[in-house]
């Protein structure tokens, strides 16, 4: 399956949403993240974090395009964070629940 995001086509990975849970903090962003203007609810904006393996977290905001991801683990550091009033940020973390673990970045443990 294949998306259009931005004009590029990017394929769409199966998530598997029992070993995918989100931790959220508002009002926070972070830097360098990538807008998907093809995701215009949260819902949306999620799942389609969840199906790209590489993604780290989504900021999601009620102005403008509202769907940010973050493919690096180095922008949820506390230097790279801020606080802005109509954002939240949510983390994912992909651990299953049973002894399965799928790849994560060194951070995302911390949250777990």
């Amino acid at each position: 399956m294949t998306d259009r995001v931005n004009g590029v086509n990017v394929r769409k990975l199966s998530a598997a949403t029992d070993c995918v849970r989100w931790t959220s903090y508002s009002p926070q962003n972070s830097l360098n993240a990538v807008n998907v203007a093809a995701y215009t609810t949260l819902t949306d904006c999620l799942d389609f974090c969840a199906s790209q393996r590489r993604c780290v977290a989504v900021d999601f905001t009620t102005a403008g395009s509202p769907c940010w991801l973050h493919f690096d683990v180095a922008a949820l550091l506390p230097e790279n964070t801020y606080r802005v009033e109509g954002i939240t940020q949510f983390i994912i973390n992909r651990q299953c629940s049973s002894n399965r673990k799928l790849p994560q970045g060194p951070l995302l443990s911390v949250f777990v």
